[in-house]
């Protein structure tokens, strides 16, 4: 799984310890990691910022001192729908954070004692929202009414046909009655 690890650099001179500890975990339990603030790059482009957002499969952001840029990054992945794990230390005020209600979006407290298992125990639960791509063919005219939706209705297309599917489940008597865990 590939992992974006975000922080405020402005925080990195009270917080570098954590952020440390958080990849090196994050490391030790075999994921990928790409990130940008402990490595020392002063300036990134938001093109590089958003390129690696949509190449995760997950973004971990340490919270626990305010910033924008931050915030920025948590809402572009969300918006790309990716899940976040935003990760603050025992005891500070997350308050922006916590009126979010994308269920994507995973507010937890750490020390840096259990943050191995923290992020162990908080990775599998968000592993299970995470989006999969499916593709399948389509014939010209359905494409064209789908990209008719999405330009005049401003809507993706994704979003108009996952919406579509959702209904049909929420209406299937037969599959509200089995409800399969999942298929792979």
């Amino acid at each position: 799984m590939k992992i974006y690890f975000t922080a405020s650099v402005a925080g990195k001179k009270k917080l570098k310890k954590e952020y440390q500890a958080i990849v090196e975990a994050l490391e030790k339990l075999g994921f990928q990691v790409k990130e940008l603030v402990l490595n020392g790059e002063k300036e990134t482009s938001f093109s590089k910022i958003s390129r690696l957002i949509k190449k995760a499969d997950l973004v971990v952001a340490e919270v626990s001192f305010p910033s924008v840029s931050v915030g920025q990054e948590i809402s572009l992945a969300l918006e790309s729908n990716k899940p976040v794990l935003a990760l603050f230390k025992e005891g500070i005020k997350t308050t922006l954070l916590e009126i979010n209600s994308d269920e994507r979006l995973q507010l937890i407290s750490y020390n840096l004692k259990k943050i191995k298992k923290v992020l162990k125990e908080a990775i599998a639960d968000i592993s299970r929202k995470i989006d999969m791509r499916f593709n399948f063919f389509i014939p010209p005219e359905i494409i064209n009414y789908l990209n008719w939706i999405a330009k005049k209705r401003r809507i993706p297309r994704s979003v108009y046909l996952r919406s579509l599917i959702e209904k049909d489940m929420k209406n299937d008597l037969q599959f509200n009655k089995e409800k399969p865990e999942s298929e792979d």
